[in-house]
């Protein structure tokens, strides 16, 4: 509690304050009223955030365990992921490569409808 709420207090309690009672009882039933909004909003914000997070995890998007590609895995385990990893990559450009060429050579090849 700050100093300036702990002077309202003693002067609520001293006998000759002239501090309404009425006044005092409403700035309590005012800050209880303002701690209640709090609790339940705070409470609200965590329900909708709980609930977006369990539609989310349950939609199957933040898929954590699946795999994309796997080559070699199989084989020789780590090794062979490190072996045919970097020898599927060669063989997807080579294939890349060639079918860039031919469809090169095929519109070079097309004549021109006149």
């Amino acid at each position: 509690m700050s100093a300036s709420r702990e002077k309202k207090k003693r002067q609520e309690l001293t006998p000759g304050s002239t501090v309404d009672p009425k006044a005092a009882r409403e700035a309590e039933a005012r800050a209880d009223a303002r701690k209640t909004n709090i609790l339940y909003g705070t409470l609200g914000v965590l329900f909708v955030a709980l609930a977006v997070f369990l539609v989310v995890y349950n939609s199957g998007i933040l898929e954590r365990n699946k795999t994309a590609v796997t080559i070699g895995g199989g084989v020789l385990g780590v090794g062979g992921m490190l072996l045919a990893v970097p020898l599927a990559a060669t063989f997807y450009q080579i294939l890349r490569d060639d079918v860039a060429r031919r469809n090169s050579d095929l519109s070079q090849h097309k004549e021109v409808p006149q």
